[in-house]
């Protein structure tokens, strides 16, 4: 399954849910929307391998929070871009040298890539509250320690 994960994948909506999930090559709702089998009746129920259905669990439950190490590790990229792209942005001096600006547009492109990659496999709301929580927090530290910044009682209450 791992080498052919994202190659006969596709990322769709089932109208009969709520949740966007993983539309394979013989999902039911591929195979529903090609027409080669009738829609499911309350009898049947169609389950994908991203759905579980238990005998205490109502008719379609949701979607397990499925982290995979790669996504984690292009969220772990994505906040290092960041946090080097805001750095940047205090040595471009409001813009006027050329090459930290250049980095600025530069790092937060590639973070922004690599954050919408990640969301492959981390759930939207966790993904940007790390990767802007964590930024944020190691951007205050640089702030203190490079630039020597005041390292007042607010500053320090927000880390907290």
């Amino acid at each position: 399954m791992g080498q052919h994960l994202w190659q006969d994948d596709q990322i769709g909506l089932d109208i009969t849910r709520s949740q966007p999930r993983r539309i394979t090559e013989n999902s039911p709702a591929r195979m529903r929307n090609r027409s080669r089998v009738p829609a499911a009746t309350p009898a049947q129920p169609l389950r994908s391998s991203h759905h579980t259905h238990t005998s205490n669990s109502s008719y379609f439950t949701t979607p397990r929070l499925e982290m995979h190490s790669m996504s984690v590790l292009y969220l772990a990229a994505a906040i290092v871009l960041e946090i080097c792209g805001t750095t940047s942005l205090k040595l471009s001096q409001g813009f006027t040298r050329i090459g930290p600006a250049g980095a600025v547009v530069v790092c937060y492109a590639a973070s922004f890539a690599l954050l919408s990659v990640a969301l492959r496999g981390i759930d939207l709301s966790i993904a940007y509250a790390v990767w802007s929580g964590v930024g944020t927090a190691i951007v205050a530290v640089i702030g203190i320690l490079w630039f020597g910044e005041p390292a007042g009682a607010w500053k320090l209450l927000s880390w907290g």
